[in-house]
């Protein structure tokens, strides 16, 4: 009997423990949906009432307080929703087909939202801090949940740069530079020669946004901007040959 009333002490705290758990959590359903169904726009908007409404729970319930790796947990599954979003409106084999200038809006919209859920988090944990009576969001899980975004946004930097490279030299080799130099098939060969450039990032084997790869996409990388910089002398030289001429 002493045995049953133990195990049955121990199912009715978990089963108090996950009431809880829903409860407080149902107050946040809103900013769930916006993360789960939202635009970049909106999850961004969406970012600080979800931190508040975290703090507020953290603040207020008696059992998501005492139980941390549920509620990193918790944390962990709203950063990774965040990134799958940011995967799904940038992708690597996709993005490079739109306007440049509209594929460098949604990249920066993209690194936004990965910095902001950071910020967020960092300054509900300072402000947590200032106040001695809640318990610090000192997790241990924090450095590995906020890896991805960092990581994400370091490589939605570099996709941003290969972007406003298509770009400028799109707007260099137009047919002003050809009307000039006179040299229309030249320009158009250089001006393949960076798109081709621009299809080798495109087909990264890997997952572009896995820090797991983060050596291959460096060296793709690198490699991108050593070949644009020899494209950049050719057309360098063939504007300085036309008007020496």
């Amino acid at each position: 009997m002493e045995a049953f009333d133990a195990t049955y002490q121990s199912f009715q705290k978990l089963y108090n423990q996950a009431k809880d758990f829903v409860k407080f959590l149902s107050t946040l359903d809103r900013q769930f949906k916006n993360i789960n169904r939202g635009e970049l726009t909106v999850i961004e908007e969406t970012l600080p009432s979800l931190l508040t409404g975290l703090k507020l729970i953290w603040t207020i319930s008696r059992h998501i307080n005492q139980t941390e790796n549920k509620f990193e947990d918790i944390l962990e599954a709203i950063s990774n929703e965040i990134c799958n979003k940011v995967k799904a409106q940038i992708e690597i084999q996709r993005i490079f087909r739109k306007k440049p200038e509209d594929a460098i809006k949604i990249i920066k919209q993209g690194k936004t939202v990965l910095e902001k859920w950071k910020n967020e988090f960092d300054a509900t944990k300072r402000d947590i801090e200032t106040q001695q009576t809640i318990k610090r969001w000192d997790f241990s899980k924090a450095k590995e949940i906020f890896s991805q975004p960092i990581y994400m946004k370091k490589v939605l930097e570099d996709i941003e740069k290969a972007c406003i490279i298509y770009q400028e030299f799109l707007a260099i080799l137009g047919p002003d530079l050809a009307a000039v130099t006179g040299s229309s098939e030249q320009i158009e060969s250089e001006k393949d020669k960076v798109w081709d450039q621009i299809k080798k990032l495109e087909s990264f084997p890997r997952d572009v946004f896995s820090d797991k790869y983060a050596s291959q996409w460096k060296t793709q990388f690198d490699q991108f901007l050593a070949q644009i910089q020899q494209i950049d002398s050719h057309v360098v030289d063939l504007i300085d040959k036309t008007f020496s001429e």
